[in-house]
C-alpha cells in the first residue's frame, strides 16, 4: 500500500526486518484501515488506521541486542525465531515518522 510517510519502506524486498519480543496481533483492522506490513506472526503487523495514526505490533525503539537480552531474563518470553537478527530498518522507519511529524506540526 502507498503511505505518505512509509512508502519508500514498502518498496523494500524482500523484507523489511524488524524486532518482535511478545506475541500480542491486531486480530483484525477497523473499516478504512490500510495494512502496510505483515509477518509470519502477523498478518496485520504495521497498519495504518487513519491518515496520522498509525499501529506497528514490533518495537522500532529497540537497540540491537536488546531482543536476545529480554529473552536471557525473561525466558517465558515465546521463542526467538532461527531468522532474528539486528535491524536498523526499524529504527529508520521510526525516524521517518519523526521526521514527517516535525514537517508536518513545525508548520503550524
Amino acid at each position: 500500500a502507498q503511505d505518505e510517510v512509509f512508502g519508500a519502506f514498502a518498496q523494500q524486498s524482500p523484507a523489511l526486518w524488524v524486532n518482535v519480543a511478545n506475541g500480542q496481533a491486531v486480530s483484525k483492522p477497523g473499516p478504512g484501515a490500510v495494512v502496510l506490513g505483515s509477518s509470519a506472526f502477523d498478518p496485520h503487523i504495521f497498519v495504518r488506521h487513519a491518515p496520522l495514526t498509525y499501529s506497528v505490533q514490533f518495537h522500532p525503539e529497540y537497540p540491537p541486542g536488546v531482543i536476545e537480552e529480554l529473552h536471557k531474563v525473561e525466558p517465558s518470553l515465546p521463542a526467538l525465531p532461527d531468522s532474528a537478527r539486528d535491524t536498523n530498518a526499524a529504527r529508520e522507519l521510526l525516524a521517518a515518522f519523526i521526521s514527517f511529524a516535525v514537517k508536518r506540526f513545525s508548520s503550524r
